[in-house]
């Protein structure tokens, strides 16, 4: 009697954030890795009984990294400069960076990796102070991006 070959899911909390030109510490959160495209209804002519589906524009979501607040402010500096973008400081190519999320096996080796491209802070945020707590800091970094792609 043969015996199937089971395969487990991956485990969620094993991954590794790269960008470019950032020693990047580890994050304790990774979501939006999402795309959507649009629905276009469309009626065709002399064919009442049905809508047509015609695809439209995809969208990717915002990828929101998070990560205990610690001494480096990288990621502060890196907000702070799509703001001097349109002051015309910093130019805009120093400022978008391809960001690669890996996720890793129990034996830390990548079994799948996601490329997003052209990502730039859209957001950056602190978690609030609250002194009733015991609870860290975390920082929150949301990144526009023009494409997310998963690579073999």
């Amino acid at each position: 009697m043969a015996f199937a070959t089971r395969r487990n899911p991956y485990r969620n909390f094993r991954f590794r954030i790269t960008i470019p030109g950032f020693d990047v510490i580890g994050f304790s959160k990774v979501s939006g890795i999402r795309q959507a495209t649009e629905v276009l209804p469309y009626r065709e002519g002399g064919d009442n009984t049905v809508t047509r589906k015609l695809i439209g524009q995809t969208d990717f979501a915002p990828i929101v990294l998070e990560r205990g607040l610690a001494e480096d402010v990288d990621f502060y500096y890196w907000a702070s400069a799509v703001f001097n973008i349109m002051a015309d400081v910093v130019p805009e190519e120093l400022v978008k960076h391809v960001v690669q999320i890996e996720l890793m096996n129990k034996i830390w080796q990548p079994v799948k990796t996601w490329v997003a491209y052209n990502c730039w802070p859209s957001a950056f945020e602190t978690s609030e102070f609250d002194a009733m707590t015991t609870g860290i800091v975390i920082e929150r970094l949301e990144l526009a991006n023009e494409g997310v792609i998963m690579v073999p």
